[in-house]
């Protein structure tokens, strides 16, 4: 579908005439990958994903009225959610309330760190936020959080070679003459790979989105959101 939001970036110098497109990052994600349609059609062309009829913009309203129509989803993801964070802030609270949370500062913080990984982007991305944020955070959780910014679990390289080869319209050792066989980084919305262009010899970073961003992060935000308003 030429509006799934995968993304791979090619970052590399512009050669002369090259085969892949020139810039020094290339971008083929979805609305990249072809010439933009004119500004007119814009609106009507990208407002929405083919596959899945989400808003590919945050549209508060849009994303809305999409997941009322999907409770089950999204009751199985708020229950998910709490499934999982709720055995963590119970065991906080006990130790805040021993006095024992001090001694147990770097346990936590490890905890934390996985509870947001399997939680997963959405999640990880707020970990990454406060991995910066000393005045929200401790030393302890801010050390453990900062692994989220490249040390994630990556997803399999058949799903990722895959994806670059739907966006790319090539197989990849059509593309690449190598490439790594396991990533270089991995964060929350992709992984990076280090490979060398077919085309010119230049060595490049591809960046592969993670599979189903769209439809997990406008989920995860629509239940941020519900799960805000249950406790206003």
């Amino acid at each position: 579908s030429r509006h799934r939001p995968v993304l791979a970036r090619l970052a590399t110098e512009a050669p002369p005439k090259p085969t892949l497109p020139p810039p020094t990052v290339v971008d083929v994600s979805p609305a990249a990958a072809s010439p933009p349609p004119t500004s007119a059609l814009v609106e009507n062309v990208f407002d929405t994903d083919t596959d899945t009829g989400l808003p590919l913009n945050y549209d508060i309203d849009a994303i809305a009225r999409y997941w009322k129509q999907k409770p089950a989803a999204v009751n199985g993801r708020l229950w998910d959610v709490v499934s999982r964070a709720a055995p963590f802030f119970a065991a906080v609270a006990l130790d805040w309330r021993t006095g024992a949370l001090a001694g147990k500062a770097e346990k936590r913080a490890a905890e934390a760190r996985e509870l947001l990984t399997a939680l997963g982007p959405t999640f990880i991305k707020l970990g990454q936020a406060l991995s910066v944020r000393p005045d929200l955070v401790g030393p302890a959780a801010m050390n453990e959080l900062q692994l989220l910014c490249d040390a994630v679990p990556s997803f399999p390289n058949e799903v990722a070679f895959a994806t670059i080869e739907e966006e790319l319209g090539m197989k990849v050792d059509e593309i690449f003459s190598e490439i790594s066989e396991r990533p270089i980084a991995a964060a929350s919305l992709g992984q990076v790979y280090r490979a060398r262009l077919r085309s010119n010899g230049k060595e490049v970073a591809v960046k592969v989105q993670r599979p189903d961003m769209l439809r997990k992060v406008s989920l995860d935000l629509f239940v941020m959101r519900k799960a805000a308003k249950m406790f206003q």
